[in-house]
């Protein structure tokens, strides 16, 4: 979907820092924290793979810096983490497995950041929306395409990139009017 929506000039780029920042300053930005967390694992995993010594909670790591670029840039991130498994995820997440304690985990360093977090009833990317439908949120950050189909409203920012140099930062968003109107 994403590639589709490229295609017809339906996603703004930003590059680097000043454009980032123009973005994303002042912004209340609803974040599906499950992604992050799996996003911190994956790369642990591909770290471990090459052979690479990786801290058991670099996952939390991952979330701790982009936690911190969102401040820095003047934004505020409202976590949001999934509530009750569908039955496909079911069997990937059991009641106090790995993924539930990685999640409790993210959701103190929100806490220690002075950050919200919040617990969906079901999906994350569903409650993400539903923020955004109420003005609570004045975007949806989340890399999964659920989040047209739950109903987001204003910005939606598909991939943040946002590295330690500004030349690498990098920035997708759309306009959901215009995404839902096309």
């Amino acid at each position: 979907l994403w590639d589709l929506l490229r295609s017809r000039d339906l996603l703004q780029c930003g590059s680097g820092s000043a454009d980032v920042r123009a973005m994303l300053e002042g912004k209340r930005i609803a974040v599906d924290l499950g992604i992050w967390a799996v996003e911190g694992q994956t790369r642990s995993s591909q770290l471990c793979a090459h052979g690479s010594y990786v801290w058991d909670n670099f996952f939390i790591l991952v979330c701790f810096w982009r936690t911190l670029r969102f401040l820095g840039l003047g934004s505020l991130p409202v976590g949001v983490m999934d509530g009750a498994s569908p039955e496909l995820k079911a069997c990937q997440r059991r009641a106090g497995g790995q993924h539930e304690q990685h999640m409790k985990r993210i959701r103190r360093l929100f806490e220690l950041l002075g950050c919200p977090a919040v617990q969906a009833s079901g999906e994350a990317e569903g409650l993400c929306c539903a923020l955004s439908m109420h003005g609570i949120v004045d975007a949806v950050c989340s890399s999964d395409s659920d989040v047209l189909p739950f109903g987001a409203t204003g910005a939606i920012f598909k991939m943040v990139d946002i590295g330690g140099a500004d030349s690498a930062w990098h920035l997708e968003v759309g306009d959901s009017r215009k995404i839902h109107s096309a």
